[in-house]
């Protein structure tokens, strides 16, 4: 994985870092994690992460041009293993998907960087060549959460991914 990213590192383009001024720093800290959180969920719905959902993830990350996006989660391995340490629990991964969900409605560019992340999560599913039916029900739920749509009663939205 080391190789992997030191070849995006040399990829990843820059761009003005975003303004996250309007949104609070403890969402935003929390919001950090929420791309691996995102994709755990997506990698781990047919019960397997492959190497080729991995790799789309991180050429996302590398590849992306939106700031909001290049802000939040940089492409930096020791960050990336940070983050999956820190989300072993299913609740630590709702928590930090709600604050991501937080995070795009409270900035400008919030619609733009979710769209995008919601498509990348898209390639992640159909990454290992099929598409499973929990990986399409868990992108539903994700696509909801951040836009939204999904219950913002943390103990509701913690029973509707444990019930269905």
């Amino acid at each position: 994985m080391q190789a992997l990213f030191e070849q995006l590192m040399g990829i990843a383009g820059d761009s003005e870092p975003a303004d996250l001024s309007m949104c609070d720093p403890e969402t935003v800290e929390t919001a950090r994690a929420g791309a691996v959180a995102a994709f755990i969920e997506v990698a781990a719905a047919d019960g397997n992460v492959d190497d080729s959902e991995v790799q789309t993830f991180l050429r996302f990350l590398s590849e992306t041009r939106d700031p909001l996006i290049r802000t939040l989660f940089p492409v930096d391995v020791d960050v990336f293993q940070n983050h999956l340490a820190s989300l072993g629990k299913y609740r630590d991964r709702l928590l930090t998907l709600k604050a991501l969900g937080d995070v795009f409605e409270a900035h400008p560019d919030g619609a733009r960087a979710r769209n995008a992340l919601v498509e990348m999560l898209k390639q992640v599913a159909l990454a290992d060549g099929t598409v499973d039916e929990r990986e399409l029900r868990t992108l539903s739920r994700l696509d909801d959460m951040f836009s939204g749509q999904a219950v913002v009663d943390f103990d509701r939205m913690v029973k509707r991914f444990w019930l269905a």
